[in-house]
């Protein structure tokens, strides 16, 4: 009995090694289980957000967003027509369309739009459309049109106004669309934000990401400059009210004038047209000639000059080129910079009358010292043009008196235009327009 007693004794501490042996092994064996199903886990969280659910990135967001390319076709189960993805970084949108399958991958249109002017101020990720206001009071104490919720207090909306009045746009910061300038929400135009607005109903997905090397499948479209001494600058050219004055507005061509050159001269038929946009913006440069005409055979022949602005306005004026074998040959006039003209019949509410430019500038033309102008015997004197010598009335040469002070004074071939009265009433802009 001792004797086994004492061989017992013996074993346990062999028996207690052996358990502390295998607790550990299974210990070890399961924690490595759950440290692999934690990592599946985390793995399959990080990419959902990044790809679906990151409505609220970290501030600091990476400036790629990696996933935006990688189509989610769980986004296909929406019913709105379309999807709105925002490049952030190229201040771009792109709307897509639905495919045969379904799948929102047809570009069907691209928008310049201003995203935030501080990185992080417009958010990254995918989110769904809710509110639409026509109006809408933005944070700094402006009012937008056509605001449509994005996330939050982030929107889609028009440039800014000074009040909620058409006519009362902040025009400088009109003019830094294509670059950072809201405080967070995504502007465009009048007719963009409109279209998104009408088109998109609540619950349109948007993607908002950044790829500063591409825009778009469509690329970064342009907008066009509103001048800050322009008398419309109040209102957004591309907004479609039909109170807007700039929709009367057309490209205006200068200089197609009828030529007459020699036969095999390298005339240039486009070098001294000049045109300006819709604003008045020079786009000399778009001018575009057709015909069919040849400068090596004598000839008449029509021309028809083009210009096309970024509103899409187009704008044709024909001219005619003689060409001939004599040595007689139009002078080239000076580029001269086109003017709109308005007649003062009009009010200041009414629209610009167009007028284009198709004689040469009074500057190029030189009257000969030998012309005696010829006048009319039933109108009085005084009627005459001014010379720099009396004019004489009579084959006698005799000595006219200058005109004293008391007669009235002559009028000149060129005359000036009376300002209209509405001119004086016409409502002071301030000239520094942001708020934000």
């Amino acid at each position: 009995m001792k004797k086994s007693r004492k061989n017992k004794r013996r074993l346990l501490p062999i028996f207690v090694i052996a358990g502390i042996v295998v607790a550990c092994a299974i210990t070890a064996i399961c924690y490595g289980m759950m440290s692999s199903d934690k990592k599946v886990d985390k793995d399959y969280e990080t990419e959902t957000i990044n790809i679906v659910q990151n409505n609220n990135p970290s501030e600091n967001e990476s400036d790629d967003y990696d996933n935006h390319n990688d189509y989610d076709y769980s986004l296909s189960n929406s019913s709105s027509p379309y999807m709105v993805k925002v490049n952030r970084a190229a201040n771009c949108v792109t709307v897509y369309a639905k495919d045969e399958d379904g799948h929102y991958t047809v570009p069907v249109k691209a928008i310049l739009c201003s995203t935030g002017k501080k990185t992080g101020d417009t958010p990254l990720g995918t989110f769904t459309t809710s509110d639409k206001y026509d109006w809408r009071l933005m944070v700094d104490g402006t009012y937008s049109q056509y605001a449509y919720r994005i996330e939050g207090e982030i929107m889609f909306h028009s440039v800014p106004c000074f009040d909620d009045k058409k006519d009362e746009l902040e025009y400088k910061e009109y003019n830094k669309l294509g670059t950072p300038a809201s405080l967070g929400c995504i502007r465009m135009t009048v007719r963009d934000a409109k279209w998104l607005y009408d088109n998109c109903p609540k619950g349109t997905t948007v993607v908002i990401y950044d790829d500063a090397d591409n825009p778009g499948p469509l690329g970064k479209p342009e907008s066009i400059k509103i001048p800050e001494n322009s008398k419309y600058s109040g209102w957004d050219p591309t907004d479609p009210d039909p109170k807007n004055p700039w929709l009367s507005c057309y490209p205006v061509i200068s200089n197609a004038i009828d030529l007459t050159i020699k036969a095999g001269s390298s005339t240039d038929l486009l070098k001294h047209i000049t045109a300006v946009d819709t604003c008045g913006n020079d786009i000399s440069k778009n001018v575009g000639i057709t015909g069919n005409y040849d400068l090596n055979k004598p000839g008449i022949y029509t021309v028809t000059y083009t210009v096309t602005d970024i509103l899409g306005k187009t704008t044709s004026v024909s001219a005619c080129i003689t060409v001939t074998d004599m040595d007689i040959e139009t002078t080239p006039i000076e580029p001269a910079t086109p003017v709109r003209e308005t007649t003062s019949s009009r009010k200041n509410t009414d629209y610009d009358n167009y007028r284009y430019t198709t004689t040469a500038p009074e500057t190029t033309t030189t009257p000969q010292e030998t012309t005696v102008p010829t006048y009319d015997p039933t109108e009085p004197p005084t009627e005459a043009p001014t010379t720099t010598e009396p004019p004489t009335t009579t084959k006698q040469q005799t000595t006219t008196p200058k005109p004293t002070q008391t007669e009235p004074p002559t009028t000149t071939q060129k005359q000036t235009k009376e300002p209209s009265p509405d001119d004086s009433t016409k409502k002071t802009r301030n000239p520094d327009g942001n708020t934000e």
